[in-house]
């Protein structure tokens, strides 16, 4: 090691500034490197993956036509056992009509005190023999409007969207409208939730139970189950352990309230199925707590595209139905946190081991005039690493997006087999960052990779270049609008509002130079 004693503390410092540069070239030349390597991989599996995705849409199309094929003929069997029944049964009450009357007790022409024990045992037998006649002639009266109403039921169900697919049962004709509801509902959440629910129209269904059978939604405390199938089905479910029912005994109420008939259908469709047999949910949600996630949120971002509403006053504001600012909108970080994260990763030896060895997987990257003490601990409180910068008012940010996409690219290039991890990223950011490394190419790296990967955000702040990713089945891109209530809260102090342009890709609300990073 060279001695540097001789130096004055000028140059001992200049030195030191040089060093830093050099060592900053030095990394930024291996990132670009790693960059052009996963791209250059991306590259490569993209046909593969196309070929992947044709192939899955080709089994799904086989899987349906099949059920549809076993469907016909489950209603082919049922209709040929009704004819069936209905033929004995016409034929019994003929066989009944045209058979002699027989003796009753009472009858004046046949006394049993003159009968003799053998006619007396051949008159019980007669009237033992007309009894279950009878019984058999109701039961296939019963029988016969039950299938009436059967039928009546399937052709009224043929006429609503059919149910999601749920654990297999044995009537076919509810596996092939199961898988046709499952695949519509996918593509409903992978293109957009909420045109669907301006569409078609907000619908709602309650569902009452005892409390001893709603244990599986009831029983975390945290509700990450109920946060799950709410993120599964793009619904809002609210579960009320203090319900009572018509006879006034205490229950559980389940409410269901989703953008259209079809989500409803899904979701109640497997509310229902997890009350019934709740040993799969449970073991799923048990996975589901082991998951490994890694969480990144641009604070901004998100804060910024929660507070753009849509004009509903017009006049100074702005015109009617154009975006406006609410500054008023604030977003409730746990309640968030917990929407996102829904149990993953919240085992306790995951947990503690993340901790140990002091390199959390959950970053919150922001800018502000001023340091928020507050902010910062209620982000550090929910498990996360809150790395805030202080700005001058009136100016916009500096090296947030940067900060942001290198701690992502550390966990990629850190684990490079991407497989049973999940890369869960809080912005509608996709623009290019001037040049520099940015959040679309740090989704495509993921997934090149083999992550799983998740893009949450506010509609009007979603690039385009996520729905086109989530189109190919390449990325889940969740919208938050479709819990705006849950997230957001307002602030009781008066409303400003500021237009926003209109047209073209949506407004990005990072751009960013921290003259201060706070590292906390």
């Amino acid at each position: 090691m060279d001695n540097h004693n001789h130096l004055t503390p000028e140059e001992l410092l200049e030195f030191v500034k040089q060093q830093s540069l050099q060592d900053r070239d030095r990394e930024e030349r291996l990132r670009l490197q790693a960059r052009q390597q996963a791209a250059q991989a991306a590259a490569a599996r993209a046909p593969q993956r196309a070929q992947a995705a044709v192939r899955a849409r080709a089994e799904e199309e086989e899987m349906l036509e099949r059920a549809k094929q076993l469907s016909l003929a489950e209603h082919r069997r049922s209709r040929r056992e009704r004819e069936a029944q209905a033929g004995a049964a016409a034929a019994v009450a003929a066989a009944a009509a045209a058979a002699p009357p027989f003796a009753r007790r009472g009858d004046p022409a046949v006394p049993e005190a003159d009968m003799t024990d053998e006619e007396l045992l051949e008159l019980i037998k007669q009237r033992s023999l007309a009894a279950h006649r009878a019984r058999r002639d109701r039961q296939a009266r019963a029988q016969g409007a039950a299938a009436a109403a059967a039928a009546a039921d399937a052709d009224a169900d043929a006429a609503l969207p059919p149910p999601m697919m749920r654990t297999p049962s044995s009537e076919a004709q509810e596996i092939a409208a199961a898988m046709a509801a499952s695949i519509a509902a996918r593509d409903l959440a992978a293109n957009d939730l909420g045109a669907a629910a301006d569409a078609v129209g907000e619908c709602s269904e309650v569902i009452t139970t005892d409390p001893r059978t709603a244990a599986p939604l009831t029983g975390d405390a945290e509700w990450n189950n109920v946060y799950y199938l709410n993120v599964k089905y793009g619904v809002r479910i609210w579960v009320n352990e203090e319900a009572v029912d018509d006879a006034g005994k205490a229950c559980v109420a389940i409410r269901i309230k989703a953008p259209s008939a079809v989500a409803l259908a899904v979701a109640s469709s497997e509310v229902r199925e997890i009350l019934k047999n709740p040993r799969p949910f449970l073991e799923k949600a048990a996975r589901r707590r082991r998951e490994s996630v890694h969480v990144f949120v641009d604070v901004s971002n998100i804060v910024i595209g929660a507070q753009m509403v849509p004009n509903t006053t017009g006049g100074r504001a702005g015109r009617r139905g154009e975006l406006v600012r609410d500054v008023t909108t604030r977003i409730h970080i746990p309640r968030l946190v917990q929407l996102v994260e829904m149990g993953r990763d919240s085992d306790a030896a995951t947990q503690a081991e993340r901790w140990r060895s002091g390199k959390p997987t959950r970053w919150a990257f922001g800018s502000a005039v001023r340091k928020n003490v507050a902010v910062e601990r209620l982000w550090r409180r929910c498990g996360y690493k809150p790395v805030f910068s202080q700005r001058l008012p009136g100016a916009g940010e500096q090296l947030v997006d940067d900060g942001l996409v290198g701690q992502i690219s550390k966990d990629l290039l850190k684990y490079a087999d991407g497989r049973g991890r999940t890369l869960v990223l809080l912005t509608g950011d996709g623009n290019a960052n001037s040049g520099r490394a940015s959040f679309l190419g740090a989704v495509d790296d993921a997934v090149a990779r083999g992550w799983h990967v998740e893009v949450w955000c506010w509609k009007a702040s979603a690039n385009k270049a996520y729905r086109e990713l989530a189109k190919r089945h390449a990325i889940k891109l969740r919208l938050l609008d479709s819990y705006r209530d849950h997230v957001c809260f307002k602030l009781k102090r008066p409303r400003r509002n500021a237009p926003v342009r209109r047209g073209g890709d949506p407004v990005s609300y990072t751009h960013l130079t921290l003259p201060t990073i706070y590292s906390v």
